[in-house]
Order: structure tokens, then sequence, then C-alpha cells
């Protein structure tokens, strides 16, 4: 009886890698099922879980990776004001570099963009737009897809984002230089209506890209449900 669940067993899982659909060695060293033998077999056919390949359904419901995308998230979103510093460089360098096609005289002074040695322009951490890359990764996260296509879906949509944020703080240093009549109201609504439309925006631009079908947070949530209900 033991031999006959050994046997169908292993052809579920040859019939999955069949499909490109290959078992990671830790989700069938968790599965109740799973004897030595079993494993024996599955050595001997020298078959292996390929990075790049869709996070698998596995015996026991989930793929480990479905665990680590979290912990990668929840590690991120901690650590993300080691690259704040980096982030707001960068984000000061191409700004400053953009406004030089406008203006004569551009430099910068620590966090500050100072135009034509008179109108200084203060880029303050919210300006940088941190929240928006972390709502990106948590969007990237939180569905399950290729590792490569996960990958340079984030850096798409960092780079759409960091694109829309250079010319949002060229274009109101423009205005403000300028002395913009409705400067106040533009830059209010850039900071609590476009720039939530620029994320929405660029998520489902990356999603169709890059033929990402699943729904954040969503579908892991169905698929627990799934799981639980099997036990």
């Amino acid at each position: 009886m033991k031999n006959e669940k050994d046997s169908k067993f292993i052809n579920r899982v040859n019939k999955e890698i069949s499909k490109n659909k290959f078992k990671l060695l830790l989700s069938i060293l968790t599965h109740k099922k799973c004897s030595l033998r079993t494993l024996w077999a599955l050595a001997h056919k020298k078959q292996r879980h390929f990075l790049g390949d869709q996070e698998p359904d596995t015996p026991c419901g989930f793929s480990p990776w479905f665990l680590t995308r979290y912990l990668i998230l929840l590690f991120l979103v901690l650590s993300f004001s080691l690259f704040y510093e980096f982030l707001t460089n960068i984000t000061l360098f191409f700004s400053a570099g953009l406004l030089k096609l406008f203006f004569n005289s551009v430099f910068i002074n620590n966090a500050t963009i100072i135009i034509n040695s008179g109108v200084m322009i203060e880029i303050i951490p919210a300006c940088i737009a941190g929240s928006a890359y972390i709502l990106l990764l948590i969007l990237n996260l939180t569905i399950s897809m290729k590792i490569k296509q996960r990958i340079l879906s984030i850096l798409l949509s960092f780079l759409l984002l960091f694109a829309l944020n250079v010319l949002r703080i060229s274009f109101l240093s423009v205005l403000y230089y300028n002395n913009f009549l409705f400067f106040e109201f533009t830059h209010k609504l850039f900071w609590y209506l476009l720039s939530t439309i620029f994320v929405v925006g660029i998520w489902f631009f990356t999603a169709k890209i890059f033929a990402i079908k699943e729904i954040p947070v969503y579908s892991d949530i169905i698929l627990i449900m799934k799981v639980i209900k099997n036990k």
C-alpha cells in the first residue's frame, strides 16, 4: 500500500515536471507522504528547480518562495531608510541636470537646488516619494511570478517612478521660479492626487508589459484559503 502511494506521488511529480513546474526540495522534504524511497527515486531522476520558473504549487500547498517573498518585503521596508540617501542624491542630481536645460546657473547645495544664484528649491524627504517606491515593492512582492519577471518588473516600475518624480520636481521648480500664481494649488494637486495616479498607472502598465494576471495580496489570500479548505 505504501509502495502504491509512493508510486502515485512520484508519477504526480514527474507529470508536473513535464509541464515545467518543478518541485522544490524543501516542499518535498516537508510533505507528510514523502518517504525515503520517494526521495531516492527523485534523486535518480536528477530533477531540480530552476529559479526562473513560476513559483509552483507544492504537495503541501505552498512554495517555499511564498513565505520568502514576504520576509524579503519586510526586510526591504524596514531597511529602506538605508537607501534613502542614495535615492535623494540621484533625484537631486537628475532634477538639477534637467533644470540646466532651462536656466543658466543651477547647482546643488546639500538638499537644495539653487537656480541662477537666487531661487532655492529645498528637496525634503517627502519629495523623494519613498512611500511610492515602497508601495510598488509591496505590489510586486505580494504576488507569485517568475523571479526574472519580478526583477525586471521592479526595475521598470522604479525607473518609471524615478523619471516621473524628476519631471515633477523640475516642472514645479520652473513654476516656483516664475512665481506662478497657482503654484501652491498645483503642488498640492501633484502631492495628493497625481502621485497616487502615477503609482497606480505604473503598476497597471508594468502588469500589462509583463503579463501579470495575479492580484496583489488577494491572490495569496485565495491560495491560503484553498490550502486551509483542502486540509
